[in-house]
C-alpha cells in the first residue's frame, strides 16, 4: 500500500523534477560564468 502511493506520487511529481533540476542548472550554468 505504502510503496503504491510512493509511485503514484513519483508519477505525478517526477515530471516536475525533472523541470526544477534543468532549472536549477541553467541558472548554476549562468552563475559560473
Amino acid at each position: 500500500m505504502q510503496q503504491l502511493l510512493f509511485i503514484k506520487l513519483t508519477e505525478i511529481i517526477g515530471p516536475r523534477v525533472e523541470e526544477i533540476l534543468s532549472m536549477v542548472k541553467a541558472e548554476y550554468t549562468r552563475v559560473s560564468y
